[in-house]
């Protein structure tokens, strides 16, 4: 960039001073992390936090919450005592003006630092607020001050229109808010409100009895808990979650001068980090957590080391040297955190994450403390949490032990330096400069063939996987694996005992494998491979991940393109589909905001499959499933009368004749000349209705249609339906090759997408993605961890 530099004069001329709405508006993202759908997440959440800390100290019961996709309006109210009118104006422009100063309106709050009111009215097109305040008498001075209400309207932060009134004998009382944020500031008005939702629904454990009303696009749902942390605990992670625990949750309380707390917890099998880890500080949820709950880890470890120093006949004698701390399993607590502080400190104006360090001692003793004293009066269930212990410390010791095993076998070294690789196994390059070879390392002989027809045998090299790559447990002084020698062998770099990297034979390494979980398993063990014995030819950015195409897109011109991954074909999908239509709402015939589409297709994804098979076990149409699911409750009412009210009514929702025979459970449905029938029982509940609710409650938008945007064209119908629509939208001359994997695709696709380094793509690996793949498959470590096994290959571990 060239500017002329030289006339430029920096004195007090530069220095500029920014009203607070200004300043927030020209620097956003240091109030609110980040724009987007994250900012406006934060602003909306500012909103309610307000009226989460007047219900805390006892003023207001309820929070209302309205949303319009279309239109971008919000609206939140509370029936609070109402903001001081005086100072409305002031708390809507002023930073840190507000009654959270005060300890004696707000003797616990979320809110600190007086800024939340001035970020919605600062990052708004259009803000309206509206107080009612009940009138009341000083007890100081005894002045009556009477009923009022007041109306302030702004425009991106500035007053346009106030209005003032006593309301002499009004017994009403609380604020609205009505606002649209800006575009221009915040990039986009698109809002994740699942999340949203799901924000307020664990807001409603947190400042329990509170009632809490959202409405999405017409769609209310109502949270109202009043169980606290423990029904928390118990429906957000034995309900929701599944979490399997080894016992009954134990319950820790405290009490300080400035805060308390309260903690519930459990331990369970899997590892799984903060995951199931809940925390919140005065009601907020505090996502990244902080010192409440590294403080709670801290003391359970405690007690946990203490218990097993007094109980040393629980370890065995193999292990009697190993360090058998608690913290080996603190990342199986399933807990919920909580802390009530009366100034707490944040790690910013976002409130993610507690800072509050007096909190961490009183609240590490007492865990220590109680969760000590339960350990003595449960030694069944302490055992099994010091077997679990044990597992983890054998697993630390092997992994220890395992890089001395394997490089100081003397058969390993015999083997190595006796046996050539299998020609078969290695097709060699023509180059001999290491700086400009390649080595693609591929699974199997058939994927293997079919890249060494792809290859450029100038400078790249294949090598073909086949056998076990490694098993890092069973290792032993006799049965290195053959695989790995071999491939030790085409590195060049020598035994890892005696590693020399300036031998290394090639410039990049290439792991390249099918595009499914078996290739990308296999990657992994190659990764931790490479990480556990040879960490520096990753630190170089010597390692890479090609990524072969699982779909290849012809045009109706033959114009082609590939597909990497199914997230970038969803994605590209979702973008044809908002281009080519129009998501209506049928009640209201407004267009819903493209957002609102995309979060429309991305929760439709696999329901019309899951349909068909249903409807395929009920023998019956699948769009007949789905208009029995969502219209239930009439079809349990309807009678063996077509002109039965509910009969009638089933029938102009679906265009289905229903009929049920009296006091059975056999219903039948006619249209046309299709005929169907259901036996509806616990068995259809439980195996078809739960799962396609569940479903539909995922896709949580219903009762619109599509309009072409080109044609014009309306199409109605259930789900179901509109996805047939929408699975059409490429048209019959758009051909779509799906490649199962490399051994399917054609030398020209892999050439153009693998092995010609003008047109591929390759990931470089780094040390953290390695390291990820070492951790990941300590679970196919051992025969011991055969219950972890289990679950990685069900998809319910998460190493990330």
């Amino acid at each position: 960039m060239a500017e002329d530099k030289q006339n430029v004069i920096y004195d007090d001329a530069n220095i500029k001073t920014l009203d607070n709405i200004t300043a927030i508006r020209m620097r956003p993202a240091m109030y609110i992390e980040s724009l987007g759908e994250m900012g406006l997440f934060k602003i909306d959440s500012e909103a309610v936090q307000n009226i989460f800390d007047e219900y805390l100290v006892g003023r207001g019961t309820r929070c209302y919450v309205e949303y319009n996709t279309a239109t971008n309006r919000m609206f939140i109210q509370d029936d609070a005592s109402g903001i001081p009118i005086g100072k409305l104006v002031d708390i809507f422009t002023k930073t840190h003006t507000g009654g959270k100063f005060d300890r004696e309106a707000y003797q616990i709050s979320a809110g600190q630092n007086g800024v939340g009111n001035k970020l919605i009215n600062a990052l708004s097109t259009y803000l309206r607020v509206e107080v009612w305040r009940e009138g009341y008498t000083n007890p100081k001075t005894n002045e009556v001050t009477p009923p009022k209400h007041a109306i302030v309207e702004f425009a991106k932060g500035k007053v346009t229109n106030e209005f003032y009134e006593d309301v002499p004998g009004s017994t009403k009382h609380g604020t609205s808010l009505e606002y649209y944020t800006d575009d221009e500031v915040l990039k986009t008005h698109e809002r994740n409100m699942n999340r949203f939702v799901e924000y307020m629904n664990l807001n409603s454990y947190l400042t329990p009895g509170i009632l809490i009303e959202v409405v999405v696009d017409g769609v209310k749902t109502v949270f109202q808990h009043t169980g606290g942390i423990s029904e928390l605990y118990r429906d957000r992670f034995l309900k929701q979650k599944h979490v399997k625990t080894l016992f009954e949750p134990i319950t820790i309380f405290g009490n300080e001068d400035m805060f308390s707390y309260e903690i519930i917890f459990s331990y369970n099998h899997l590892n799984t980090g903060d995951g199931n880890i809940v925390s919140a500080v005065n009601g907020n949820n505090t996502p990244l957590h902080g010192v409440h709950v590294s403080s709670f880890r801290a003391g359970a470890s405690l007690a946990l080391t203490e218990y097993v120093k007094d109980n040393p006949d629980l370890v065995p004698k193999t292990l009697k040297n190993v360090n058998m701390s608690g913290t080996l399993i603190g990342d199986n607590i399933v807990a919920v955190v909580t802390v009530k502080h009366r100034n707490p400190l944040y790690s910013g104006q976002t409130k993610e994450a507690f800072k509050s360090d007096e909190v961490q001692e009183p609240i590490k003793q007492q865990t220590r403390k109680v969760f000590g004293q339960w350990l003595r009066e449960n030694p069944q269930h302490a055992k099994k949490l010091v077997g679990i212990m044990i597992d983890y410390a054998k697993y630390e010791e092997e992994r220890k032990k395992l890089k001395k095993n394997l490089i100081e076998t003397k058969a390993v070294k015999s083997a190595f330096a006796a046996n050539g690789v299998d020609p078969r196994k290695y097709v060699a390059c023509r180059s001999t400069k290491p700086e400009e070879k390649e080595l693609f390392i591929v699974e199997g002989d058939s994927a293997g063939g079919s890249v060494s027809s792809a290859q450029d045998r100038n400078f790249q090299a294949l090598y073909k996987l086949t056998g076990k790559i490694l098993n890092v447990v069973k290792a032993s002084q006799n049965n290195f694996s053959k695989v790995i020698l071999d491939l030790i062998q085409v590195l060049g770099m020598g035994l890892p005992n005696n590693v020399n990297y300036k031998n290394l034979q090639f410039h990049k390494i290439i792991i390249l494998t099918d595009a499914d979980d078996d290739g990308a398993h296999i990657a992994t063990l190659l990764l931790a491979f490479l990480y556990t014995f040879y960490p520096q030819v990753i630190e170089d950015g010597r390692v890479f991940v090609a990524n072969p195409p699982i779909k290849q897109i012809v045009l109706s011109n033959k114009k082609y393109f590939y597909i990497r991954t199914e997230q970038d074909f969803d994605k590209l999908m979702s973008n044809i589909l908002v281009n080519s239509f129009n998501l209506v709402s049928v009640k209201t015939n407004k267009v819903l905001s493209e957002g609102l589409f995309k979060e429309f297709i991305y929760h439709c994804r696999d329901y019309d499959i899951m349909l068909e098979n249903y409807a395929n076990s009920l023998a019956m149409h699948p769009d007949l499933l789905e208009h029995i699911v969502v219209n239930i409750k009439t079809l349990t009412q309807c009678a063996d009368n077509p002109d039965n009210r509910y009969n009638t009514e089933f029938f102009k929702k679906t265009g289905y004749i229903v009929m049920h025979s009296p006091n059975t459970i056999f219903y039948s449905f006619d249209k046309g000349i299709y005929h169907a029938n259901l036996k509806l029982d616990h068995a259809f509940v439980d195996h078809y209705f739960d799962d396609i609710s569940r479903k539909l409650n995922e896709i949580m938008i219903y009762g619109v249609y599509l309009i072409g945007k080109n044609s014009g064209k309306k199409y109605y119908g259930t789900i179901y339906q509109l996805m047939q629509i929408m699975n059409k939208v490429l048209g019959p001359k758009i051909i779509i090759n799906r490649f199962k994997g490399l051994g399917e695709m054609n030398v020209d696709d892999l050439r153009e997408t693998v092995t010609n380094p003008t047109t591929r793509t390759l990931t470089s690996v780094t040390i953290e993605d390695a390291e990820k793949a070492a951790k990941s498959i300590q679970i196919f470590m051992s025969d011991a961890n055969i219950k972890f096994k289990r679950l990685y290959y069900s998809g319910r571990v998460d190493f990330d």
